[in-house]
Formats: C-alpha cells, sequence, structure tokens
C-alpha cells in the first residue's frame, strides 16, 4: 500500500476513512452537466484520508479540478453567491487604506463591497471573472499567490481568500505563499466550507468531493494551522445559516428522520448509490421547501455552510 503523506506537515502520520469509485463521482457530476471528467480518468478509486497531526481530512490521488472544470460550474447561477456573510465579517477586520489582498477573487464581489474603504488587489485565474471584476474598477491580476508573493512579500495589511483553500492539493504551500505576501504583525483570513457543519452530513454531496474539493476542514484543523507556520490564531467565526441554504439544512433534517423511520443503515461515508437512499432524497427534497418556511428565527438554526480563520503574522 502507498505511503500517503499530509497535505499540510508532509508526514505519513495519516489514516485512510473511505474510498469511493471515480465511477459513482462521475455519475454524480453527470447531473450538473458534466459529459467526462479528465480530472478523474486516470484513476479508479480516491481516498479520503484524515492527517491525524491536524485533524485536516483530504483526498488522494489529488485529482484536482482543472480551468475547463470551473467553467462548466461557473455557467450555474448559484456558483457565486453575492453578499456572502463571511465577506461582511471580514470587512470589519480591514481599517480605512489597508492594503487588502484577496486570493481567487473570482469576479470581485469582496472588492466591490470594500469600495474605496481599502486599497484592493485581487489574484484570479479564470478569464471570465477577470473581464468583470475589471469591468467594475477592481485591480486583478491573473498570477499565482506563489507567484505573487515572491514580488509583494510583507506588502499587505491583510490576505484574505475565501473559499479557495478547499480546492487547492498543496495546502502547505498555499499557505506559506499566502502568507509571505502579509506585513509582520498584519492579518491571514482565510474562510472554507466547515467540516463541523452540515456540510460534512449529507452523503453524495457533489461539490464537496473531487475534483471540487480536496480538503475538509475542522475547527481543530484551522486551529492546528497555527502552530504549523510563523502566525497566531486570532479567532474562528461560524456563520450563521444563510437564508440561501435553509432548504438545504431542511433536506437533510427530513432525510435523517426519514433513514430513523425506515430502519435505513449504510457503512458508506461520503457516496452511497442505493435505491434506498434515492427514495429517502425524493421524498426529502419534495418536503424540505415546507420545512425551510418554518425556519424564521436564527436561534432554530445551526452553523451556516462556512467558517472564517483569523491569523496574525508573527
Amino acid at each position: 500500500m502507498a505511503v500517503v503523506l499530509s497535505p499540510l506537515t508532509g508526514k505519513d502520520n495519516t489514516e485512510l476513512i473511505e474510498e469511493i469509485k471515480t465511477s459513482d463521482l462521475s455519475r454524480l457530476y453527470k447531473k450538473l452537466g458534466f459529459s467526462e471528467l479528465k480530472e478523474l480518468k486516470p484513476y479508479t478509486t480516491i481516498g479520503l484520508y484524515r492527517c491525524k497531526d491536524t485533524d485536516l481530512r483530504f483526498f488522494f490521488p489529488q485529482a484536482t479540478g482543472e480551468a475547463e472544470f470551473y467553467e462548466v460550474l461557473q455557467q450555474h447561477d448559484w456558483y457565486y453567491l453575492e453578499g456572502k456573510s463571511e465577506y461582511i465579517y471580514t470587512e470589519s477586520l480591514i481599517n480605512v487604506g489597508d492594503k487588502v489582498l484577496d486570493v481567487g477573487c473570482g469576479r470581485g464581489q469582496f472588492g466591490s463591497q470594500l469600495s474605496s474603504k481599502a486599497e484592493f488587489t485581487g489574484l484570479e485565474f479564470n478569464d471570465e471573472a477577470i473581464k468583470k471584476a475589471k469591468a467594475v474598477g477592481l485591480n486583478v491580476i491573473k498570477q499565482s499567490i506563489e507567484e505573487h508573493s515572491l514580488e509583494n512579500a510583507g506588502k499587505y495589511d491583510v490576505v484574505t481568500s475565501f473559499q479557495v483553500l478547499e480546492h487547492i492539493g498543496n495546502s502547505k504551500d498555499f499557505i506559506s505563499a499566502s502568507l509571505a505576501a502579509v506585513k509582520p504583525g498584519g492579518k491571514l483570513v482565510v474562510s472554507v466550507p466547515s467540516y463541523d457543519s452540515l456540510v460534512s452530513v449529507q452523503l453524495n454531496n457533489t461539490l464537496n468531493l473531487p475534483p471540487h474539493h480536496m480538503s475538509w476542514w475542522s475547527d481543530k484543523a484551522l486551529e492546528n494551522l497555527a502552530g504549523l507556520f510563523n502566525m497566531e490564531l486570532v479567532t474562528i467565526h461560524h456563520e450563521e445559516l444563510d437564508n440561501a441554504h435553509k432548504k438545504w439544512y431542511s433536506f437533510l433534517l427530513i432525510a435523517e428522520a426519514l433513514k430513523k423511520m425506515t430502519g435505513f443503515k449504510s457503512d458508506k461515508k461520503i457516496i452511497d448509490t442505493s435505491f434506498s437512499l434515492k427514495a429517502i432524497h425524493g421524498v426529502a427534497k419534495l418536503l424540505s421547501p415546507l420545512l425551510a418556511k418554518g425556519l424564521i428565527d436564527k436561534r432554530m438554526t445551526p452553523y451556516g455552510h462556512s467558517v472564517t480563520a483569523v491569523y496574525r503574522k508573527k
């Protein structure tokens, strides 16, 4: 059996959680408009592993999504949500006149929200997203953070990445390069889907799997990041359940209730292709809009999709 190294520590202190068939992954992605996924072609199975030193969960081999993969996803209106709560929270950490770098800025939603409060620079690879960001007057560069930090070491008061880290195969180099661009005493802000939320509960959660997501981040994993780099943890902030995700939360509640009622059992943690689960999900999908209408008080809902970790460079 091949030795699997943690993408954070580079050590082999890892454990296999579950293996999934790439043929099952391909079937899930077909529902999102993918006829085939070249990223998965070299492999018959992909494993979900846990780094015992940090609690990071990650997939190996790393079938990371390429540019064409994201071009298909960006055709869906829901792929880029406007006005994310993590943007609002992070804006509160930024002072007037700060130099801010947003890694993987997309169409520049965060930069637009900052307006003239800060001196904004964005990094992005998608040409269409860059075009839209520049159309609203944002300074966006087609460049990797690894390359940018070499040319701009210690330049920024705040470096952010929203929903980017989980897509990266080499987490260590990404964090290291992001931190290199931060001034001593400046902030590194990382926002990711939270493993300690509804995100990790659902079976067949396509967009939480390769080639879209390469890693799953718990609070413990985010806390342990500080000890691996020249930085200290300031805070971990969980967002409230977004209105856009209330139907999803309702779907999961109903699905779990139906599993209990029907005696459904599965040893699968990631993908289950059984007819029984399809039937349960079908009923849950029909009923979830009704339950979602009752989630009108935030005291009735759990943590939301995302968690934001704030670090200070030493």
